[in-house]
């Protein structure tokens, strides 16, 4: 189905793969729930479903497997087209943390680790701003 175009259809069947092995521990299980997280990633990518792309690959990459090129070419690929601007908003809410930081320092170098360690709390804030 992945392969022939049917995208929707192949997702769901990814993910009822994947549930269905929520909780086996076994190396088999993983691999699986691996591929399946990766198949899903293209999947939604293919259909414009930004925020699942994400979800998906930033499971391959949050279990372990942070140097999966797939995860993070699909998580980039998502971000790019489909959630720049919800990332931006999130680095501006970083550095606007910044600003008030009593730490904050003249340091170029610690203002953008600072920032971009911000980001998820940022993002939490920007989401929070936009959902309510």
């Amino acid at each position: 189905m992945h392969n022939s175009g049917q995208y929707e259809e192949a997702a769901a069947k990814y993910l009822l793969a994947k549930t269905n092995l929520e909780g086996d521990v076994s190396p088999q299980a993983k691999n699986i729930v691996k591929s399946c997280s990766l198949n899903l990633a293209m999947c939604y990518l293919k259909t414009k479903n930004y925020a699942s792309v994400i979800e998906h690959a930033s499971s391959v990459i949050d279990s372990g497997d942070s140097g999966n090129l797939k995860a993070l070419y699909r998580r980039g690929m998502a971000y790019k087209v489909g959630n720049l601007s919800r990332l931006s908003l999130c680095f501006n809410s970083s550095l606007i943390l910044l600003h008030h930081h009593p730490l904050a320092s003249s340091s170029s170098s610690f203002s953008l680790v600072f920032a971009l360690s911000m980001l998820p709390f940022s993002c939490a804030i920007v989401s929070s701003r936009v959902q309510g």
